[in-house]
């Protein structure tokens, strides 16, 4: 009986949901004598289906294909339709067993995630309340949301019931005169009395406390008639950052960066990349710093004998030999003299400039004269320039007149780069870390084995507007050859 009467004032008006609350109160007070709840037949209830997050950062869905129309009976993972991001394409399927009542849109038309895409009606005892959208369990005084509200209403009339009882025999236990006291036996505390409505909440009040894992017997009511209501609390706010935007501007080496960078935005690069065998370099380069007799052959005249060097001096060199079969890599494209009629400049000098990262920002300062100087020479100048440079005592004569640029960006980390082609050049390489790679290998007798290589990936780019992709791979496959044999480049010094 009492059921049935919950039932009727809960009809989508605001002021009986009032009255649904006094009378669930009047329950736990005992106005009501208590009488067992009888069965009723089971309602169907219409809900949306939301269309879910399909992935970060995505907000909305163009509808490809509808798989059900209104009337339609669906079960669970059913198709229900295909979206469109701009990512991906993803089915949707259901979660309910029930009937379709409602399209939200039609084919083509853009959903929006976290919105209704269907109506389902489906049985109520059929859903959990995890089922339900938030924003219907959170709006219970909205009218059209009562309807959905009545699948927990029989959960709600007992869980109110249960708690109201429980404060009210409270109450009358505090009431109930103390028992005399004796000399041995400390005063009774009184008993603090409790509000009208104390344990009453709103359903996305309940909601809250039982995510904060809070018990409402300890949380007094602050709204209207000590009704526990929802408010703003600090548990869902968002913390505030403090940290602040810093605006820094360019030193004067990030500006020429930029300026030469955005003139190289109008060059159409061809990119070509390939790996190198730098193992019998390697070997050399052990041996060279173990052995100090073989040191002593390149001592300087005031008698400094090099410790060590690098793979980037052979690399220098097998360029500039290579530079001589393909002299197009090495030149300057001018533009300005006549641009209608571009011309290209072959430079008979190989001015490398070479790519080196300081405190102070990327410095490309050149080497010159490249295919005029030994391996050891060219050595020696690197050492030079990067010290000047990591000191901040380059002047403007190591950075003119360069031809080509190398950057070995493998000394910091990486195997393949883009690079970018600095204006009036036309090529640049990049030379990435030199990393032990498994290879097979026939010994004197046919048979393969398993062998370790040391290797690196040389990335080129060059302007495809003066260089063609057939100069470029011919080029690099004779560098390729000096590096894997660089005892040739000793038969070829002159």
């Amino acid at each position: 009986m009492v059921y049935r009467e919950v039932l009727r004032l809960s009809s989508p008006t605001v002021g009986r949901l009032s009255e649904c609350r006094k009378l669930l109160f009047s329950i736990g007070s005992g106005h009501y004598r208590s009488r067992s709840f009888h069965s009723s037949q089971r309602m169907p209830a219409t809900i949306p289906f939301l269309l879910a997050d399909i992935g970060e950062g995505i907000t909305e869905c163009q509808i490809m294909k509808w798989s059900v129309k209104p009337g339609d009976r669906i079960e669970q993972f059913d198709d229900i339709c295909e979206v469109q991001s701009d990512k991906a394409s993803v089915d949707i399927t259901s979660r309910f067993d029930g009937i379709i009542k409602t399209l939200h849109y039609e084919q083509n038309d853009m959903a929006i995630v976290g919105k209704p895409l269907v109506d389902i009606e489906v049985d109520d005892e059929a859903l959990e309340e995890s089922d339900i959208p938030a924003a219907l369990t959170e709006e219970p005084g909205a009218p059209e949301n009562l309807s959905t509200a009545e699948m927990h209403l029989k959960e709600d009339i007992q869980w109110t019931a249960e708690t109201t009882n429980s404060r009210t025999s409270k109450v009358i236990e505090a009431a109930e005169p103390p028992a005399e006291n004796t000399a041995d036996t400390a005063p009774t505390p009184t008993t603090k009395s409790f509000p009208k409505n104390f344990g009453i909440a709103m359903p996305a009040v309940r909601h809250m406390t039982n995510r904060l894992k809070l018990s409402l017997a300890e949380t007094p009511g602050t709204g209207k008639d000590a009704l526990t209501s929802p408010v703003s609390t600090s548990y869902d706010s968002t913390p505030t950052s403090t940290a602040e935007d810093k605006h820094i501007s360019s030193n004067a080496i990030e500006s020429q960066m930029f300026k030469v960078m955005t003139q190289s935005l109008d060059i159409p690069h061809f990119l070509f990349t390939n790996q190198v065998d730098f193992t019998s370099i390697n070997l050399f380069r052990s041996k060279f710093e173990s052995d100090p007799s073989l040191r002593c052959l390149f001592a300087t005249s005031s008698g400094d004998a090099p410790r060590k060097i690098t793979t980037l001096p052979f690399l220098m060199k097998a360029l500039s030999y290579a530079f001589l079969q393909a002299p197009k890599l090495n030149s300057h494209l001018d533009t300005e003299s006549d641009p209608q009629k571009p011309r290209l400049i072959l430079k008979a000098r190989h001015n490398f400039g070479v790519a080196i990262d300081t405190p102070q920002g990327l410095l490309v300062p050149v080497v010159h004269d490249v295919q005029s100087k030994s391996v050891m020479e060219i050595a020696a100048d690197l050492t030079y320039l990067s010290r000047l440079a990591r000191a901040g005592r380059l002047q403007p004569k190591h950075f003119k007149d360069a031809t080509f640029i190398v950057s070995n960006i493998g000394s910091v980390g990486g195997s393949v780069v883009s690079p970018v082609i600095v204006r009036p050049m036309v090529t640049i390489v990049a030379m990435g870390q030199i990393k032990g790679v498994p290879a097979f290998r026939e010994d004197s007798d046919g048979k393969e084995e398993l062998i370790k290589l040391k290797q690196a990936h040389l990335s080129w780019s060059a302007d495809h507007r003066v260089v063609d992709g057939a100069t470029v791979v011919r080029c690099v496959e004779q560098v390729r050859v000096f590096l894997e044999n660089f005892q040739a480049l000793a038969l070829m010094t002159k």
